[in-house]
């Protein structure tokens, strides 16, 4: 049985430059663009990046809603966030990577 998954962290946390209106509470503030990294888990070794979330965090009422790209100030805060990239899961390819050759190693011999 193959186990896999998605596990997300955060990576990035942007205030707004100027107030926006909360789509929860109404109330005028200045909102918490965060940005988060999904990774491809294999046998609960994170292997990989594989998507990318971005919302939005209103302090007054703690609403965290999905960023949209129509957002008044999403444009600004993903460009502050861009270069934000976490590859830090590189000991799952070390442990993975020499199981996943010598089993190709074994199925070539055996083949031949």
């Amino acid at each position: 049985m193959i186990s896999w998954g998605t596990k997300y962290d955060r990576l990035a946390e942007v205030e707004s430059v100027s107030e926006e209106e909360c789509k929860i509470c109404s109330k005028k503030t200045k909102a918490i663009y965060s940005f988060d990294q999904g990774y491809f888990l294999l046998y609960g070794l994170p292997l990989f990046p594989s998507s990318k979330k971005y919302y939005i965090t209103c302090p007054e009422c703690d609403a965290q809603l999905k960023a949209k790209s129509s957002d008044a100030n999403f444009r600004k805060a993903k460009s502050q966030m861009n270069g934000k990239f976490k590859f830090k899961y590189v000991w799952g390819w070390l442990i993975l990577g020499p199981i996943l050759f010598g089993l190709i190693y074994l199925i070539a011999s055996v083949k031949s």
